[in-house]
């Protein structure tokens, strides 16, 4: 999904007075709410809405960036009916690991309208987390588990 967007507002779309995102939260696979994560660690991030107008066929996205702005992940629920969902609830994504490098990642929330993939809510780094690893001394964005090897020839 790619958007363009200007200003500096929290709820950067026109609109996004139709629904409200509220308590982004991440947690750990137990649910224990936190912000620092090992670089394998599973997260769960989470967060409720409540739309104040009916949006038409409505799907969330949820978009990971760094400090920089890059994204780095994000995911979607366009393949799930929400029609089906009351006017306000609570949604969660697992994240099985993020192969990051150390540092502060933010969490952004979107809503699209599903038919016509037009934006109704942008909710612009509502939540933070930092990865941290004592052992990898890798460069770049992602942490990847790789090998050396040595041989005589």
């Amino acid at each position: 999904i790619k958007f363009f967007q200007d200003g500096n507002s929290e709820q950067n779309s026109p609109e996004s007075h139709k629904i409200e995102i509220k308590n982004v939260r991440i947690f750990s696979k137990n649910r224990v709410e936190k912000n620092s994560f090992d670089i394998k660690e599973k997260m769960i991030i989470s967060f409720n809405y409540v739309f104040i107008k009916p949006i038409p066929n409505p799907f969330f996205s949820v978009i990971i960036n760094d400090n920089f702005g890059t994204e780095i992940f994000s995911s979607d629920t366009k393949s799930i009916n929400l029609n089906k969902f009351e006017n306000k609830g609570e949604i969660s994504i697992e994240i099985d690991f993020l192969p990051l490098k150390n540092g502060v990642y933010f969490v952004s929330i979107l809503v699209f309208n599903h038919d016509t993939n037009f934006l109704r809510g942008f909710y612009k780094n509502k939540a933070f987390f930092n990865i941290t690893s004592k052992t990898d001394n890798s460069s770049g964005i992602l942490s990847i588990n790789s090998k050396w090897t040595f041989k005589k020839i």
